[in-house]
C-alpha cells in the first residue's frame, strides 16, 4: 500500500527503454481520449492496472485514463460520455459496446468528505493534483501514471519499483510454504511487511503461520509495522485491529485485546475473526455467560461466512461447559458441528474431536459420535502438514481402539519427524511425544502417559493453534492424573 512518508518527494520518471511499454499495446479508445483532452488544454494519463499489467507482460482488461478536467469539463470534451455516480463522480466515454472510464485527479479531502456516522463515505469529489491523487490510491502498483507523449511513467509511491521486489517476495514466501518450510516463509512474510507494511495479503498470511508457529508474540511483533503505518480511514484497516486483537489476546493482554476488537467489530459487524478474538478473551477470563450472549448477538451476521463460523459455534460450546452444561455443549455439536464436516476442513474436524474428547472427560455418553468421526478421520490420519491437525485426526481412532489407523498415524508421525522441515521438527520436539499419549491413554495406561505429558507440557506450544485449543492437554494431566 501507499507509504505517506514519500508525499514531500518527487517523483520517480521511467523512460520507456525501463518499462518497455509500446504504444501499440495502449488500447486506441482510451488514446483518443486522452487526445481530446491535451487538445481542450487539459493534463491526461492512463493510470492504475492497465500499467502493471502491461510492465508486467499482461493483457489488461480495461484502460483507465485519469486527468485534471473536472467530470463536467470532461464531458465537454468528450461528446458521447455521461457523468456517473455520486460519492465518486466519474465519467463513461463509449465508442460502441467499448466504455472507458475517466477520473479526475482526487485529493484526499480529509474532514471535507460527507461520511455516515459509521464512517462510510457519502461524497467524495474533492479533486486534486495528480500527486495528491497518487497518495490517495490504496496499492502502489496502482498509483502509476502513463504519460503516452513521451511514453514516460510517473511514480510518486514507488510503485514501478514494487512490481519488481515485492511480487518476487510474495513468490518466495510462497514457495517457502508449499516446501513446507513455514519458518522461512513467516520470516519472509515479516521482511515484506516491514518493507510495505500496508500489504494486507502479506498481514495476513503471516498471521496465520505465526499461529501455527511461535504464537501470540511473533503474531505482535509481525504486525507492528501495520499498526504504526496505517490510517483508519486506509482499506481493511478494521481487518487489521481484528488481527490485533487476536494476537494480543494469545499474549495475554486482554484489555487492548478486546478494545481492538470492538474497535474492528464496530468498522464491520461481519469480521468473524474480530469477533473469534473477542470471546477468546472473554473465555480466557471466565466471562462465559457474556461469551454467548456476544456469540448470539453477532451470529446474525456471519450468513456469507467460510467453515470458520464454526469454529465459533466450538467456542460457544465450551463456554456452555465453562457454566456446567456440557449436555448443552452436545447439542452444539450435534445442531452444528457434525453436518460441516462432510466439507472436509480440517479445523471442523478439529473442533469435532477436541470437544467429544472434553464430554468424555465430563463423563458425558457420546454414544456412537466417535464411529461417525472416525471414518473422516482416517481419511487424513497420513496427513503431514499440521502437526496439530494430524494429532486431531489420531483421536477418534485411538478412542475407537481402530489399530490399523492408530498404526498409520504412529508411523506417519516416526517418518515425518526425520525431514527437513518445520513442522517435521515440531514433530521431532514434541508431535510424536503427543501421538503416543493420546493412545496410551485410551489403551487405559495413563499413569504413563501423563507422567510423559508431564515432561513435554513446556514444548506443547510448539504445535500451534490458541491457548484455548492446547488448555485440552492441561484438562488430559487434570483429568486422568
Amino acid at each position: 500500500m501507499v507509504n505517506h512518508n514519500q508525499e514531500n518527494s518527487p517523483p520517480e520518471l521511467y523512460a520507456q527503454s525501463q518499462h518497455k511499454i509500446k504504444i501499440i499495446q495502449i488500447d486506441s479508445h482510451a488514446r483518443e481520449i486522452i487526445g481530446s483532452l491535451n487538445k481542450s488544454g487539459f493534463k491526461a494519463y492512463l493510470v492504475g492496472g492497465c500499467i502493471r499489467d502491461l510492465v508486467l507482460d499482461k493483457n489488461p482488461k480495461d484502460f483507465d485514463v485519469v486527468t485534471d478536467a473536472t467530470p463536467e469539463q470532461i464531458k465537454k470534451a468528450i461528446p458521447r460520455s455521461r457523468i456517473i455516480g455520486r460519492r465518486f463522480k466519474l465519467v463513461h466515454v463509449r465508442k460502441g459496446r467499448k466504455i472507458t472510464e475517466v477520473s479526475t485527479f482526487r485529493s484526499k479531502g480529509g474532514k471535507r468528505t460527507s461520511k455516515t456516522n459509521k464512517g462510510i463515505v457519502l461524497r467524495d469529489n474533492f479533486y486534486g493534483t495528480i500527486k495528491e491523487d497518487a497518495f490517495r490510491r490504496d496499492f502502489t502498483i496502482n498509483s502509476l501514471y502513463l504519460d503516452i507523449s513521451d511514453m514516460q511513467i510517473i511514480d510518486y509511491t514507488s510503485g514501478f519499483k514494487d512490481l519488481n521486489d515485492r511480487e518476487v517476495m510474495h513468490c518466495e514466501a510462497l514457495g517457502f510454504w508449499s516446501a513446507n518450510q513455514m519458518d522461512k516463509a513467516s520470516n519472509t512474510y515479516d521482511q515484506l511487511i516491514q518493507n510495505y507494511p500496508k500489504d494486507m495479503l502479506a498481514l495476513r498470511v503471516a498471521h496465520y503461520l505465526h499461529f501455527y508457529g511461535k504464537g501470540g508474540e511473533a503474531m505482535v511483533k509481525s504486525l507492528a509495522p501495520a499498526i504504526s503505518a496505517w490510517e483508519p480511514e486506509d482499506p481493511f484497516y478494521g481487518y487489521l485491529q481484528g488481527m490485533t486483537s487476536f494476537a494480543l489476546e494469545e499474549l495475554g493482554d486482554y484489555r487492548e485485546a478486546e478494545r481492538s476488537g470492538y474497535k474492528a467489530l464496530n468498522i464491520n459487524g461481519s469480521d468473524i475473526w474480530a469477533a473469534h478474538a473477542v470471546i477468546h478473551v472473554m473465555q480466557m477470563q471466565g466471562r462465559f455467560q457474556e461469551g454467548i450472549k456476544t456469540i448470539e448477538s453477532l451470529q446474525e451476521n456471519w450468513g456469507n461466512v467460510n467453515n470458520f463460523v464454526n469454529h465459533l459455534y466450538w467456542h460457544k460450546a465450551l463456554l456452555l461447559i465453562g457454566l456446567d452444561e456440557p449436555k448443552e455443549a452436545l447439542n452444539i455439536y450435534d445442531q452444528l458441528l457434525v453436518k460441516p464436516l462432510k466439507d472436509d476442513f480440517y479445523l471442523d474436524v478439529c473442533n469435532a474431536a477436541s470437544l467429544l474428547w472434553r464430554l468424555v472427560m465430563l463423563n458425558i455418553d457420546v454414544e456412537d459420535r466417535w464411529q461417525q468421526l472416525n471414518e473422516i478421520s482416517t481419511t487424513r490420519i497420513n496427513d503431514d502438514e499440521l502437526a496439530f491437525s494430524t494429532l486431531h485426526y489420531l483421536m477418534a481412532p485411538a478412542a475407537l481402539g481402530d489399530e490399523a489407523a492408530i498404526q498409520r498415524c504412529l508411523d506417519n508421525f516416526k517418518t515425518w519427524s526425520t525431514r527437513h522441515e518445520t513442522q517435521a521438527l515440531v514433530c521431532r520436539n514434541v508431535g510424536l511425544q503427543l501421538a503416543e499419549i493420546i493412545c496410551q491413554l485410551q489403551q487405559g495406561d495413563s499413569e504413563a502417559a501423563v507422567a510423559q505429558l508431564c515432561k513435554v507440557q513446556p514444548q506443547i506450544s510448539q504445535i500451534g493453534g490458541s491457548h484455548a485449543q492446547r488448555h485440552l492437554f492441561e484438562q488430559i494431566v487434570e483429568f486422568y492424573g
